[in-house]
């Protein structure tokens, strides 16, 4: 059971903590609600149009160009790398992200801001430099199983039972898929259950379209 790389759109907006800077009374910590900036380098590609989510498939690509490369400051010890464009697939839509090395460098969490695709690595960069780009490939046809097996469950349960999915969760130990119901019947997991294994039998082709 092949899955597909989903193509979600970026967040637009983020929850972070900020520490005011006090006076003489002192500075505290406050929660806020952010619109996430758009610090997408010139010549990257956007998040929605990356390698990886052209082609589910490529496990490398052989030339990329470091766009940007600095410390970063939420990750003290990593460093934050854009790249002209990538087969890692940042973290979105329930998906967690990829993980692989760009040249010798690990990379250790992928993630979005806006449009921009931000790579964070073990070691820094030279910006301008061409390198290779892979994926930890394993990691990656785990989570594209588990996500194209949530869809189809998601429709198996809506077309036979008229359940739509709540929320989805993929974890590194446990998934699940939340129905709109507070209960399910062992018949009614059997049936689903027959009806999905049925499908992944005709091993037919995924695609993805965005609307």
């Amino acid at each position: 059971f092949f899955g597909a790389l989903h193509p979600y759109l970026p967040a637009t907006r983020e929850k972070r903590k900020r520490k005011e800077q006090g006076g003489a009374g002192g500075g505290g910590l406050q929660e806020e609600e952010v619109m996430s900036g758009d610090v997408l380098c010139q010549d990257a590609a956007a998040v929605g149009a990356l390698r990886c989510q052209v082609d589910s498939q490529c496990k490398e690509l052989p030339r990329a160009k470091v766009l940007q490369c600095q410390p970063s400051k939420e990750r003290p010890g990593l460093f934050e790398v854009q790249l002209s464009d990538t087969v890692l697939f940042p973290e979105g839509g329930g998906q967690p992200c990829d993980l692989g090395w760009i040249g010798t460098a690990r990379v250790e969490d992928v993630q979005r801001r806006g449009r921009a695709c931000i790579h964070f690595t073990s070691s820094g960069l030279l910006v301008g430099a061409e390198v290779a780009v892979k994926v930890d490939w394993d990691r990656r046809l785990d989570h594209m199983q588990q996500h194209s097996g949530q869809h189809l469950v998601s429709a198996v349960a809506q077309r036979l039972l008229g359940l739509k999915t709540e929320s989805w969760h993929l974890g590194e130990v446990t998934s699940y898929v939340q129905l709109s119901c507070t209960a399910l019947s062992a018949e009614q997991v059997a049936q689903i259950e027959e009806e999905v294994n049925a499908q992944i039998r005709r091993a037919l082709a995924v695609s993805v379209v965005v609307t």
